[in-house]
């Protein structure tokens, strides 16, 4: 259904004389949970088959592609774009334009330190009660990726996981991290063992999350 809709779409963008001067970007929100035995439309379990998405970029007059391997995120697109129309990409927004990784000749992925984060949409912007629900954030370092899942309030703050939530935290732990280079499923969880892995990034984690406190503080 989605091929289809998107079909459609570039049909349309011919049919009108657009798609030979238009920048096209396809993407998504999140991938499905139908692995390791989930079998659920929920993000905030947060493992690669649902934090792993597309991302497709093509140009006016473009006819060759090529595969680029280093990791982007959602928050580089508006820098990307601002970037090809020659403008300037102001300070506080975050990302970074990603035509020097499209340009460049890249046998290697490129490290970065990427981010994603699941909230609860209760919890994003609406004047809700303040009833515990469970955020994740995502770290991305090198081979590492971090899982780091937390019970807050309205406010963002964390708290105490509600009673109902031991069950799902017997299943999926506070802090997971993996080495995706040797364990691209998920299997094993080294939290335990890469201890100045884990807590780096989990400190890098606890920075995203004060800077959303006080971006939500700041709207609400």
């Amino acid at each position: 259904g989605a091929d289809g809709a998107l079909g459609r779409f570039l049909d349309i963008l011919k049919s009108e004389g657009l798609f030979d001067n238009s920048m096209l970007i396809i993407s998504a929100d999140h991938g499905q949970a139908f692995e390791k035995g989930d079998m659920f439309h929920l993000t905030g379990v947060m493992y690669e088959q649902t934090a792993r998405i597309p991302l497709l970029i093509h140009m006016p007059g473009q006819t060759k592609g090529k595969r680029i391997r280093t990791l982007a995120q959602h928050a580089d697109l508006m820098p990307t774009i601002l970037d090809t129309l020659g403008m300037p990409v102001p300070d506080w927004m975050e990302g970074e334009s990603l035509w020097n990784i499209i340009e460049g000749e890249q046998k290697t992925a490129m490290a970065r330190t990427i981010y994603s984060q699941a909230i609860p949409e209760g919890l994003s912007f609406a004047k809700t009660d303040d009833r515990k629900q469970m955020n994740t954030f995502l770290v991305y370092k090198g081979d590492y990726k971090l899982i780091y899942r937390f019970y807050a309030n309205r406010r963002f703050e964390e708290v105490d996981p509600p009673e109902e939530a031991q069950r799902f935290l017997a299943h999926y732990p506070q802090i997971e991290l993996f080495n995706l280079t040797i364990d691209p499923n998920e299997d094993h969880n080294i939290a335990n063992e890469e201890k100045a892995i884990r807590d780096e990034l989990v400190a890098l984690a606890r920075e995203r999350i004060e800077k959303t406190k006080k971006i939500r503080a700041s709207i609400q």
